[in-house]
């Protein structure tokens, strides 16, 4: 018996299909990690449901494509990263509490990525990372200093110009028509409540 097989859970998203509700973002977080980790591995066993498995994933290079690296010391321009980050589908928030959420104060940013139990405060100094730490959400105190971390994006799907045209196109093709909220507000860049399943 192997005792350094790996093995991953590979949630349900826990929603009917097509209803108005995304998955939870511990649940997209907890997938996402497993995605990212078998793109690593030789071998291994996934744990994951009948329904789930019949699901379309994401292409194989997504997670990599959209994922970002931090370094101490990197520079890092807050405009450029914070639309980095819309694109990868964080939500700016004021005050950070899970994951997928950032917060700018001045020259702190707060991230909670995606497939991490602690969120990231990366103090800049000028355009440069002086320090990146995890801290407790509620509490607010820092715990452990880092030296580099990586960004899993925070959504199972891509939200660029290029995926928002083959999502009307395949829309089109499916429901015949470009009437409906859903379409609508795609096309403006907006994802509503349930979109994964579109």
């Amino acid at each position: 018996f192997n005792t350094s097989l790996e093995i991953l859970e590979f949630s349900s998203w826990e929603v009917l299909a097509f209803d108005h509700f995304s998955p939870h973002p511990d649940i997209v977080s907890s997938r996402l990690k497993t995605l990212a980790k078998l793109s690593t591995i030789e071998s291994g066993i996934v744990i994951t449901t009948l329904e789930t498995l019949s699901q379309r994933l994401c292409p194989t290079d997504y997670i990599e494509k959209y994922s970002l690296r931090l370094i101490k010391g990197q520079n890092l321009e807050i405009e450029t990263f914070t639309e980095k980050l819309i694109k990868i589908g964080y939500r700016r928030v004021t005050t950070v509490m899970e994951q997928g959420e950032f917060s700018i104060k001045g020259a702190l940013i707060d991230l909670y990525s995606m497939g991490t139990k602690l969120p990231y405060r990366i103090d800049l100094f000028d355009n440069e990372i002086d320090s990146i730490r995890t801290f407790d959400a509620s509490s607010q105190r820092s715990i452990e200093v880092m030296d580099s971390i990586n960004l899993l994006p925070a959504r199972e799907f891509s939200s660029d110009k290029q995926s928002i045209s083959t999502f009307k196109s395949n829309y089109l093709s499916e429901f015949g028509s470009t009437n409906g909220f859903i379409y609508n507000e795609v096309s403006d860049g907006r994802f509503p409540g349930g979109i994964e399943f579109y």
